[in-house]
C-alpha cells in the first residue's frame, strides 16, 4: 500500500471528521494523523485536554490497545478504523481463503470444504444455513478452536486463529452459552471482566466508564444492579455481548446468539448488531432464523460445509430464486450443486472473488498480553469469592455440612473412645471415618467448579487469562473452606471425647493439620473430576465412583494391608491411606491399644509410620493432584 498520510480531526464542530457531542469536548479538541501503520494524536489546544491511557499529553505515538480519552469522551478506535476504512486506509479486512477442516487425520469427512469470502470493518455478516452446516466450526476456526487442514483464515494478512496477540484484543467472541456468572450482578459481572481483561488499567474511575458505556450500548443500564439470574434470556444474551463490548474490539463474533428467542427478541438482537456494525465493527453471526436478514451487509449460505452463496441479502434472494428468506433451506437440498453453481455465478466474481483479489491488508497494531498471572489471580479470587457470595443456598449448605455430619459422628461413636478399655478398640474406625469426612468435604465442594463454567472458562482462555491463576482461583477458597470445615469436625468431635482422650494441644492441632490437608487433597481431586467431566451432573456421578477407591484402601481392612504387592501400591498411592496413618500416628493410638490388655492385638502397621513422612507424603499429593486438574484443564480448554 502507498505510504499515504490520513488525518482525522476529533470535536464537537460539525466539521470535525469525528463529531463527539460531550460537554467536556472543545469544537476541534485533537488530530489523529496515520502516516502507514503508525498513529500520532495531536492536542489542538483543548479546555480539557487529551490523555493517553490516564496521562495527559499534548502529543503522543498511540495504538489501537489504547485507552484514549479526549476530557471525558472515549475514543472509539472501531469508530476510528471504520473511518480510516472509509478513506482507503488502515481498514480492517478479514479473509477466509480456501477452508478446509476434516473431522480428524485421515478421515474423508470434511465440515468445511473451500470456504473462501472476505469482509470488512463496519459490515454484518450473517452465516446461516441448516443444522450441521458447519457454521460453528467457522467461528471455532476463526478463533483458533479448530485447526484447518488446509487454507487459512487472515485479519489484516495476519493469520487470525494462529496468532494469540490479535485473538486477545481485536476479537470479541460469544460462544452458544452464556459467559457470564448467574450469581453476580451485572454490574460486578462487567467490572470484573474489564478488570480482567485491561488489568493495566483498572483505575475505578475508567472501569465504571467502561462498564456503564457497554450496559449503555446494549440497552441494559437499568438491569446494572440485577442479579443474572434474575434476567430474563434476552438480557442475559446481551450481558454477554456487553462483555465482549468492554474493550470494542474491532471484530465481534456471535455462536447462535438469537437461538431460545422469541421473533420480537430476535429482532432486538439483531438491531444491536446492526448498531454495532455502524459504529465500526466487524460483527459475524451465526443463526437460523431468516426474519432479521435485510439488516445484514453480507449473507453467507453454508450447506455441508459448502458456500452455496456469499453477498448483499437482495442478490441472495434473486440467486437461490426464494420470495421469503424462509423458503431459502428447501433450495440447499443439493449442497454440492448449489456451490458449484454459485462458483459459476457473476455473485462469485462480485462478493468473492474481486475484493479478495484487490486486497491490500495493513499490518494490525501490535498487541499486549492482557496482565500477569499474578494479575489475573488477584481478580479471578474476588470474583469467585464473589460468586460464592452469591449463592446463599451453597454457602448454607457449606456451612452446616461439617457440623452436622461432626455431629453424626460424636453420636455414633462413644464418648470414652479414648479412655475407657472397653470403647478403645473404636479409635480407629472414628479417625477413618474423620479422614473420609475430610477427603468428602473437599471433593464434594470442587468437583462441580470448574465444569459448570466451562464455557467462561474457554472464552477467557481465548483472551490470554492465565490457566494457573484460573485453577489457584478455585483452589484458594475451597481448600480455605476445607480448612474450616476440618476445625469444625475436629472441635465437634474432641469436645464429644474429652479432646481424644486428653491428648496434647500440639496432637490436636497436629490432627487439624492432618484433617486439612486431607481436604486440600480432597479439593484436588474434586478439580480433576470437574476439569475431566463433560457436565455437572457427570462431576457429580464421578464423585463416589472416585471416594470409593479411597475408602477400601485406606488401610483400615487388614486384608488389604496384609494382601499382595498390587493391593499393598494402592493402598499407598491412596490419600486416605495417609491421612489414617498421620491421624493414628499423632494421637498415639497404637500406644493406647497396646496398653491395653482388651486390645492389645489390635495395633496398625499403619499407625507406626512417622507423622512427619506422612504429612510430606500428603502435601506432594496435593500438588500432583493439582498438576493433574490442570493437565486436564489445557486439554480440555477447546
Amino acid at each position: 500500500m502507498p505510504n499515504t498520510v490520513t488525518e482525522l480531526v476529533f470535536g464537537r464542530d460539525k466539521s470535525c471528521d469525528v463529531v463527539l457531542d460531550a460537554p467536556t469536548v472543545s469544537s476541534r479538541h485533537a488530530r489523529l494523523r496515520v502516516d502507514g501503520g503508525s498513529y500520532m494524536l495531536e492536542d489542538m489546544g483543548s479546555t480539557n485536554g487529551t490523555f493517553v491511557n490516564g496521562c495527559r499529553v499534548d502529543r503522543a505515538v498511540v495504538s489501537t490497545k489504547d485507552a484514549v480519552l479526549l476530557g471525558d469522551a472515549a475514543l472509539s478506535w472501531p469508530l476510528v478504523l471504520k473511518r480510516l476504512q472509509d478513506r482507503g486506509q488502515g481498514g480492517l479486512l478479514l479473509e477466509c481463503l480456501g477452508l478446509e477442516v476434516r473431522c480428524s487425520q485421515g478421515t474423508r469427512r470434511a465440515l468445511l470444504q473451500d470456504v473462501t469470502f472476505s469482509a470488512t470493518g463496519g459490515q454484518l455478516v450473517a452465516l446461516i444455513g441448516p443444522s450441521g452446516a458447519g457454521k460453528s466450526t467457522l467461528l471455532r476456526t476463526f478463533i483458533g478452536q479448530m485447526r484447518p487442514s488446509s487454507g487459512s483464515v487472515l485479519c489484516n494478512g495476519v493469520g487470525l486463529g494462529t496468532s494469540p496477540e490479535i485473538m486477545w484484543n481485536w476479537v470479541g467472541y460469544v460462544p452458544q452459552d452464556d459467559i457470564v456468572h448467574r450469581e453476580l450482578s451485572l454490574c460486578d459481572a462487567l467490572t470484573f471482566a474489564s478488570q480482567l481483561r485491561t488489568p493495566r488499567e483498572n483505575d475505578p474511575a475508567e472501569t465504571a466508564r467502561r462498564v456503564f458505556s457497554a450496559a449503555d450500548m446494549c440497552d441494559l443500564t437499568r438491569h446494572l444492579g440485577k442479579r443474572i439470574h434474575t434476567l430474563s434470556g434476552g438480557e442475559r444474551k446481551r450481558s454477554s455481548v456487553a462483555m465482549e463490548l468492554l474493550t470494542q474490539p474491532p471484530i465481534l463474533i456471535f455462536d447462535e446468539p438469537t437461538s431460545g428467542l422469541d421473533p420480537g427478541l430476535e429482532r432486538s438482537m439483531m438491531s444491536l448488531f446492526r448498531r454495532l456494525a455502524d459504529r465500526g465493527h466487524l460483527v459475524l453471526v451465526t443463526t437460523h432464523a431468516t426474519r432479521s436478514l435485510e439488516l445484514c451487509d453480507r449473507v453467507l449460505v453454508l450447506a455441508d460445509g459448502r458456500v452455496c452463496f456469499f453477498g448483499s441479502y437482495s442478490r441472495m434472494l434473486g440467486f437461490l430464486r426464494v420470495p421469503d428468506p424462509g423458503d431459502l433451506y428447501e433450495r440447499l437440498q443439493d449442497p454440492a450443486g448449489a456451490a458449484d453453481a454459485f462458483q459459476r455465478s457473476p455473485e462469485f466474481g462480485e462478493f468473492v472473488a474481486r475484493p479478495i483479489s484487490g486486497a491490500e491488508p495493513t499490518p494490525l497494531p501490535a498487541s499486549a498480553r492482557p496482565g500477569s498471572a499474578l494479575e489475573h489471580l488477584g481478580v479471578l479470587l474476588r470474583r469467585y469469592t464473589a460468586v460464592l457470595r452469591g449463592d446463599p443456598r451453597n454457602v448454607a449448605f457449606l456451612a452446616l455440612q461439617a457440623p452436622i455430619i461432626a455431629a453424626v459422628i460424636a453420636c455414633v461413636f462413644p464418648a470414652d473412645t479414648f479412655t475407657e478399655p472397653s470403647s478403645m478398640h473404636h479409635a480407629a474406625a472414628m479417625l477413618f471415618v474423620m479422614v473420609m469426612a475430610a477427603l468428602w468435604f473437599g471433593t464434594s465442594n470442587a468437583a462441580r467448579e470448574i465444569v459448570k463454567e466451562r464455557s467462561i472458562y474457554q472464552r477467557e482462555s481465548i483472551l490470554g487469562i492465565d490457566s494457573v491463576a484460573y485453577l489457584f482461583s478455585k483452589a484458594i477458597p475451597l481448600c480455605a473452606i476445607g480448612v474450616c470445615q476440618a476445625l469444625l469436625l475436629m472441635i465437634i468431635v474432641g469436645l464429644r471425647t474429652d479432646w481424644y482422650g486428653s491428648a496434647s494441644a500440639g496432637a490436636n492441632l497436629g490432627l487439624w493439620l492432618v484433617l486439612s490437608l486431607v481436604a486440600g487433597c480432597g479439593c484436588a481431586l474434586g478439580l480433576l473430576v470437574s476439569a475431566m467431566a463433560s457436565s455437572p451432573d457427570q462431576a457429580m456421578s464421578l464423585t463416589p465412583i472416585v471416594l470409593l477407591p479411597q475408602m477400601v484402601f485406606s488401610g483400615i481392612f487388614a486384608a488389604i494391608e496384609q494382601g499382595g504387592s498390587v493391593l499393598k501400591l494402592l493402598s499407598r498411592l491412596s490419600v486416605s491411606n495417609w491421612g489414617y496413618s498421620a491421624a493414628g500416628s499423632i494421637l498415639g493410638v497404637n500406644d493406647l491399644l497396646a496398653g491395653n490388655r482388651l486390645t492389645a492385638g489390635l495395633q496398625s502397621d499403619a499407625f507406626d509410620r512417622p507423622t512427619n513422612a506422612c504429612l510430606g507424603v500428603l502435601g506432594c499429593m496435593l500438588a500432583l493432584l493439582l498438576a493433574g486438574a490442570w493437565v486436564s484443564l489445557r486439554t480440555r480448554r477447546n
